[in-house]
């Protein structure tokens, strides 16, 4: 693969698991709309299907890619810390009982902490992960980005879904394992 494939394989990859890219961010986004593969849609870029199918083909492995089974033996790993993500962000939003968090400094700064703990193990699984697969590593720079952003008092870094968040980050994660696994969407990625 020639540099420019890479990097068109790349820009797909990086569509696909984010779903839409700023239509500024990167000149090969206009070659992906004229070969039929993106859409400019406002001021966003997002996959067209044949976009998709290429994004999958390029991300998909095989049966017999070791790396299948390797990334397979840990998603068990990876269900639980997604749903401790997921019950973090929730209580972000909502107190215990069910009613919008009100931001009681205490209550967020339980918040916090147990962030904290999930970004540990978060980080621990990550490494498994880039020894699997190099790209899958560079989560671990980019959910610390977030959690440190939160921690430090940017509130908007846990679950904002228009910033690289820490659930929206996680969310890359998971449709990046999606793809490499070949599920579909809305499957647990087993």
């Amino acid at each position: 693969m020639d540099g420019s494939e890479a990097s068109r394989a790349g820009l797909l990859r990086r569509l696909a698991i984010r779903g839409h890219l700023p239509g500024d961010v990167d000149p090969l986004l206009d070659e992906l709309i004229i070969q039929g593969c993106a859409l400019s849609v406002g001021d966003s870029v997002i996959l067209t299907e044949a976009g998709t199918r290429a994004a999958q083909q390029d991300l998909l492995l095989g049966e017999q890619d070791p790396r299948r089974a390797s990334l397979k033996a840990r998603m068990p790993h990876f269900d639980v810390l997604d749903q401790r993500v997921r019950e973090v962000c929730t209580a972000w939003q909502l107190l215990p009982d069910g009613t919008p968090n009100t931001h009681d400094p205490g209550y967020d700064e339980t918040i916090g902490r147990r962030l904290a703990e999930v970004h540990r193990d978060a980080l621990e699984l990550i490494v498994h992960l880039g020894s699997i697969d190099p790209h899958l590593g560079e989560y671990a720079e980019l959910l610390s980005v977030a959690c440190d952003a939160f921690l430090a008092g940017d509130t908007t870094m846990l679950a904002s879904p228009v910033r690289a968040s820490y659930h929206t980050v996680w969310m890359w994660l998971h449709q990046e394992l999606r793809l490499l696994l070949g599920l579909p969407p809305g499957d647990d990625p087993r």
